[in-house]
């Protein structure tokens, strides 16, 4: 409950725009994705109120499910990880964000893998989240 102003609707051609952008980056095999294990904290420091999240699943889509929360609201409650992913735009709080990943499931293959990107115009993070079941890790985000 809560979470309706969370996750803007696109218009389609702006979530079009976000889509190419980000597939065209993904097809660059020299990006480095750091690892990110359960139960740890990552720091990111941001400098725009905007970003795009796109998550998916690490190789094989194996039925990996995760929740996505941001600053204690819920972004997504059970999302399926897919191999072309899934793009939120969030918009952060001035000051420190939290975006919290839980792997609600280990799918076929142990452990829960999922690849997140973070981007705007100007700014892009890659990670490569390892979780056990219901283990979960945080991105501090720092907006200032």
């Amino acid at each position: 409950g809560g979470g309706k102003g969370m996750r803007e609707i696109f218009k389609e051609e702006e979530l079009e725009k976000a889509q190419k952008l980000i597939l065209n980056e993904s097809v660059k095999k020299d990006i480095e994705y750091k690892i990110v294990k359960g139960n740890s904290t990552t720091d990111i420091n941001w400098k725009k109120d905007t970003i795009f999240i796109r998550i998916f699943d690490q190789e094989r889509v194996d039925g990996d499910r995760v929740m996505i929360v941001l600053n204690n609201k819920v972004v997504h409650e059970n999302l399926l990880l897919t191999n072309t992913g899934t793009i939120f735009k969030i918009v952060l709080n001035k000051g420190v964000n939290y975006l919290k990943i839980k792997a609600l499931n280990v799918g076929a293959l142990s452990p829960n893998t999922s690849k997140i990107e973070l981007y705007n115009s100007d700014h892009k993070e890659y990670f490569l989240n390892f979780l056990e079941n219901k283990q979960s890790l945080e991105y501090k985000i720092s907006n200032y």
